[in-house]
């Protein structure tokens, strides 16, 4: 038996080791022999959406009931960290408040916060039968029951990703080591280990990460957020300096502008050698101060 938390009272600590004992051999051996706090039995819930209706708090969701989980997932289970044999709804919720990390994949115990039942992990409750969600992993040791999130997982990744799965909305790119968007098949760029790595703009590792990761058009990648931040005041990848959106219109316009503002008589003649960032070539290119041109792509990325 573990080392357990004390209760409140001893009556209660008291209540919770009989019960939990009885509990164990009426299953078999399932479920777990260990004292369990209030805290530890109180289920969490899905935050409500501002602007929402108050809802009910109930198990499952659906018909009004608020869905047990937490901020980051829907699910029926809480999960113990094997470190400090703590209770958290997932694993988010317990590196916010602990100072180390919770290994998810060595998860081996759940708690149903339905009936409360402290058991294996599993897809189910082995003693009142709740789904412990409509999505479970055993190797990532990932629940989620959300109706409106598909999830599937990657054996070449290693972890699960959001999607419909391999061969339907996603491929895995061996070169890159991620999982990609058959839309974007046919203009991916490969880039080694792509996902691998710190995001350029917030320094966030992106290859687990739980926010939205996309490749840019010169084939690095960045979370979609940091991505919107960045072109506010940039049109250029960070790594590269390549244009990641279509700057045609913008660098046409460079043209009618450069037409209309010719360089003073002396200046006219000036030539200037350039490297283009977009098709990485070197040209000479008429000198003007608003801008120089790439002779090769016409792009004034240089």
């Amino acid at each position: 038996m573990w080392e357990a938390r004390a209760l409140g009272t001893a009556g209660g600590a008291l209540e919770s080791y009989k019960f939990w004992n009885h509990l164990g051999e009426g299953l078999g051996g399932l479920s777990l022999k260990v004292n369990l706090s209030e805290e530890d039995l109180r289920p969490t819930f899905v935050p409500f959406e501002e602007g929402g209706d108050g809802e009910e708090e109930g198990g499952g969701g659906g018909g009004g009931v608020r869905p047990l989980g937490c901020e980051h997932y829907r699910r029926n289970v809480k999960m113990q960290c094997v470190t400090c044999e703590r209770w958290y709804t997932c694993r988010l919720c317990h590196d916010a408040v602990e100072d180390h990390q919770l290994p998810r994949k060595e998860t081996v115990h759940m708690l149903c916060m339905v009936c409360g039942c402290a058991q294996k992990v599993g897809d189910g409750c082995v003693k009142c039968g709740t789904a412990a969600a409509r999505y479970y992993c055993g190797v990532c040791k990932l629940w989620n029951d959300d109706p409106d999130k598909s999830i599937y997982h990657c054996n070449d990744c290693g972890i699960c990703r959001v999607g419909q799965g391999l061969g339907k909305d996603f491929f895995h790119c061996n070169k890159c080591m991620a999982c990609i968007a058959v839309s974007i098949s046919e203009k991916h760029k490969c880039i080694e280990r792509s996902t691998d790595r710190d995001c350029p703009i917030c320094g966030d590792n992106m290859f687990d990460s739980v926010k939205r990761v996309i490749f840019m058009d010169c084939g690095h990648t960045i979370h979609h957020s940091c991505f919107k931040e960045l072109l506010k005041t940039s049109y250029r990848c960070p790594l590269c300096n390549k244009s990641v959106v279509n700057m045609e219109i913008q660098f046409r316009n460079y043209d009618a502008a450069i037409q209309n503002q010719p360089m003073p008589a002396e200046y006219r003649d000036a030539r200037a050698v350039v490297s283009c960032n977009d098709c990485s070539a070197k040209s000479q290119t008429a000198y003007h101060w608003l801008g120089l041109r790439c002779s090769i792509c016409q792009s004034y990325n240089t």
